[in-house]
């Protein structure tokens, strides 16, 4: 058989309907199909396996329908072919690309270009100015990040913006990380607490103290179980501390006390009628050898004592020119402060033995008054 035709003697013919196909060679084709359709027989259907003869064009949908483009060559039954010199560019997917780009150049119909829009799928690497010059977010949405290619080694040091630019992680493992330089010019601070309570902010307040700090005052807190507030509380205090209101009475004369001196008010009165006695009465004190007098025309005399920077002193008061009191002789003492009996000591005087000195301690702004009694006998 050498021609289509049977001038050469030989044909082909349909002796029923086919029901099936056969597989020839495509010289065996083209010797016997006569007729563009299968009434002589012979018929051509697309099977796509190879080698492949002819190719026939299909839509873009059919080409990229899963299952039937699978490899980059045509060995699948499917390819692409550039039938002009392109002039424009389509978009596609990576899996689009990577499924028919055959060469590394554009012969095929299919090159890449860099196009910095999301979706991202490959990056490059660039200049540090280049980068600067064009990233506008932290993010990659940009078409610009960063990436570690290895363990930081040391510390670059950058503005704010780069900073914020590029950061996309709380740790260093997108290659940024901050850490404290305490040097100027400053760009954010540190903000610190303390706790302190109320009376340390005002026992701070007290002694000028803007530390922060607590516990650079004397604090004085209430005395537990009622009782009353130690003597020397004024002077070692800066702050009351009064959790319990009914103790700032006391708390507020302790702190009088510590702001004045102490008095001590001495008179004279005959046992024969408890009035004061006529005849002047001369009493000197041992801390300053200050004196005082009694008599009808001043019925008592007061010392003064000052506490500069101490809690209390002790005083010695004792009578003085006994020449002059030869008609009287001393009988007792006695001492209050605020109603009540004061204690003190009665000492006899060298050479005076029926006279007697007392001593007693007298604290801030006290007020003691000390009596003498005397016996006139004429």
């Amino acid at each position: 058989n050498s021609t289509v035709d049977s001038s050469d003697g030989w044909r082909t013919r349909q002796t029923a309907t086919s029901t099936s196909w056969t597989t020839v060679t495509l010289a065996q084709y083209n010797a016997s199909n006569t007729t563009a359709d299968a009434t002589d027989g012979w018929q051509s259907a697309s099977i796509f396996s190879a080698p492949h003869d002819t190719w026939t064009s299909t839509t873009q949908a059919t080409y990229d329908t899963a299952g039937n483009n699978s490899t980059v060559d045509s060995s699948d039954g499917w390819r692409t072919r550039q039938t002009a010199t392109s002039t424009s560019w389509t978009t596609v997917t990576l899996a689009q690309y990577n499924a028919s780009n055959t060469t590394a150049d554009a012969t095929d119909g299919w090159q890449t270009i860099n196009i910095y829009t999301s979706p991202y799928d490959q990056w490059e690497t660039t200049a540090q100015a280049t980068y600067d010059s064009n990233n506008s977010s932290s993010a990659s949405t940009d078409g610009w990040r960063t990436t570690t290619v290895g363990t930081p080694v040391s510390w670059t040091a950058v503005t704010v913006a780069q900073f914020n630019a590029s950061n996309t992680t709380t740790d260093d493992t997108d290659g940024w990380r901050t850490y404290k330089s305490y040097t100027a010019p400053f760009s954010t601070y540190d903000v610190t607490t303390k706790p302190a309570s109320n009376i340390d902010l005002l026992g701070n307040v007290v002694v000028g103290d803007l530390t922060g700090n607590t516990g650079s005052y004397n604090r004085v807190d209430a005395p537990a179980g009622g009782n009353p507030y130690a003597d020397n509380a004024a002077t070692a205090a800066d702050v009351f501390a009064l959790p319990d209101y009914s103790y700032f009475a006391q708390a507020l004369d302790k702190i009088v006390l510590g702001e004045c001196g102490g008095t001590v008010t001495l008179q004279t009165k005959n046992t024969a009628d408890l009035l004061g006695a006529k005849d002047p009465f001369t009493y000197e004190n041992s801390l300053n050898k200050t004196v005082v007098k009694t008599s009808s025309a001043f019925k008592s005399g007061t010392f003064d004592i000052a506490f500069p920077g101490e809690n209390a002193k002790t005083i010695t008061i004792t009578p003085q020119w006994f020449t002059n009191l030869s008609a009287w002789s001393h009988f007792s003492w006695a001492c209050k402060s605020k109603g009540a009996a004061y204690p003190f000591t009665e000492t006899p005087m060298p050479d005076h033995t029926s006279w007697t000195s007392i001593t007693l301690v007298v604290h801030a702004n006290e007020a003691v008054s000390c009596t003498q009694m005397v016996s006139y006998h004429g």
